[in-house]
């Protein structure tokens, strides 16, 4: 499965929902859906039912498309964490505290 999959099936669902077609989603893998076929045939069975003038949601799209829309928020926030790691806008700090401080008196 690769992250251009899991990109596209949510938005190829939220322009589905809106009545949108797929040429007006302005997204090259919508308009030639081999990247939502390969996904299907990865999982197994279809996401979509493709019927005229718009498309829907299977059972096994319904049940995918959350763990999807998971999988996708989790690596922009990796992506954004290591971007802000590497610019030193998040570092790590480290506590150490004495035995001494155990008790106030």
């Amino acid at each position: 499965m690769e992250m251009h999959q899991v990109r596209y099936f949510p938005r190829r669902v939220a322009h589905a929902q809106f009545h949108t077609r797929r040429w007006e989603c302005h997204v090259p893998s919508l308009r030639s859906p081999a990247a939502i076929r390969q996904l299907e045939g990865e999982l197994g069975g279809d996401l979509f039912r493709r019927e005229r003038p718009q498309s829907q949601l299977t059972d096994l799209g319904s049940a995918c498309l959350p763990l999807l829309k998971q999988c996708y928020d989790s690596a922009v926030s990796a992506r954004s964490l290591a971007a802000a790691i590497k610019s030193g806008e998040v570092g790590s700090l480290r506590l150490a505290l004495s035995h001494t401080i155990d008790r106030l008196s």
